[in-house]
């Protein structure tokens, strides 16, 4: 299918890497795919094996958001997805198609130092940086959410495994540094 549609993949990535992750390039229009099988792991792991249901389009609006929010070196681009993510849908305790979950936020985040401490950085990074390109309305719906997602996260029952992380702090990396994909081919 992704041939069809002119997509190539990374042949020698896709040899090494095939049980967990899949690289494609549709390079008339310079645009990467990546693939993700059962888990996400980048700077942090994020598993989605169980969380496609039927009547969606994607995995929930949470989980698209935490494989963004989890990346310690975020650039421009991955930015302005989570402000337009954060923009066009509101969040809700609770699965559903068109919101962000905040439960399930709250229990990866409550589960996990690390995942919390980078998104809890993102959040507020983020949340100013975003002034830059959106209009003042938009920016306040954006900050608010983003204020809503931490105030939840601040007020989750933290995991057992958390308290013990917290205690080491920033002394120890809590990320991995994914590796770096070659450019597309030519």
């Amino acid at each position: 299918m992704l041939s069809e549609l002119g997509y190539v993949g990374d042949e020698r990535f896709n040899n090494l890497h095939g049980h967990a992750r899949l690289l494609f390039y549709d390079v008339e229009r310079e645009r990467q795919l990546d693939v993700f099988l059962g888990v996400f792991r980048m700077c942090h792991t994020l598993e989605l094996g169980d969380r496609f249901f039927a009547g969606y389009d994607s995995v929930p609006l949470a989980d698209l958001a935490l494989t963004k929010l989890q990346i310690v070196e975020m650039n421009e681009k991955d930015t302005r997805d989570l402000a337009a993510l954060f923009l066009d849908h509101e969040l809700a305790e609770g699965e559903a198609a068109d919101m962000i979950d905040l439960a399930r936020l709250r229990t990866i985040c409550c589960g996990d130092w690390g995942f919390y401490t980078t998104v809890r950085d993102n959040l507020d990074r983020i949340g100013s940086s975003c002034a830059e390109y959106l209009p003042p309305d938009d920016h306040r719906v954006v900050a608010a959410r983003f204020d809503q997602v931490t105030a939840a996260l601040e007020e989750g029952s933290k995991s057992l495994k958390w308290r013990l992380r917290s205690r080491v702090g920033r002394r120890a990396a809590w990320y991995e540094i994914p590796e770096e994909v070659r450019d597309a081919p030519a």
